[in-house]
């Protein structure tokens, strides 16, 4: 009884990411009031598997896509964490409106290359996700800080920069 007390806490006195970005950019999930919501309800179903049996949330991807942390901007899925915006670009037709929402405090995920960049949105795309991995944001007061799976694990040997 002790030992499972003990592992509640320390599973509850974990630090979260607000915002989980699968390493494809084929799924976002953000920690709402209801628990983690993800922006497609089919896709990348290991790794949404993952990520709701680590939330501890019993619901499959489909219950986890109807959570009200994402909205539908104008046919886009996102959604609003620490004063970011969190825009899955997952669609050919999505993409297409890169430019139309890149914005100070935007970020742009997506599984396709998206074209352009330098503007004032952070761009998640599939060409520097091969560079960085999975994704987490962890939102605070000073602002949101991001750990990637290349920066947590490093360079691996069978691990092959981008472009080569």
């Amino acid at each position: 009884v002790v030992a499972v007390a003990l592992s509640l806490v320390l599973w509850r006195a974990t630090d979260r990411p607000d915002v989980l970005i699968a390493a494809t950019g084929g799924l976002v999930g953000v920690t709402g009031p209801e628990g983690r919501a993800l922006s497609k309800p089919r896709g990348e179903g290991f790794v949404a598997g993952i990520w709701l049996e680590n939330d501890g949330a019993p619901a499959d991807q489909a219950e986890a896509h109807q959570r009200p942390a994402f909205t539908d901007d104008d046919g886009v899925p996102a959604a609003q964490v620490a004063g970011q915006v969190f825009f899955h670009l997952h669609r050919k037709r999505h993409a297409e409106r890169a430019r139309h929402l890149c914005r100070e405090g935007a970020w742009l995920i997506s599984p396709l290359p998206l074209e352009g960049g330098g503007g004032p949105c952070r761009v998640l795309d599939a060409p520097r996700l091969r560079q960085s991995g999975s994704v987490a944001v962890f939102a605070g007061r000073d602002g949101v800080r991001v750990r990637t799976t290349a920066g947590h694990s490093g360079t691996r040997l069978w691990t092959v920069p981008s472009g080569q």
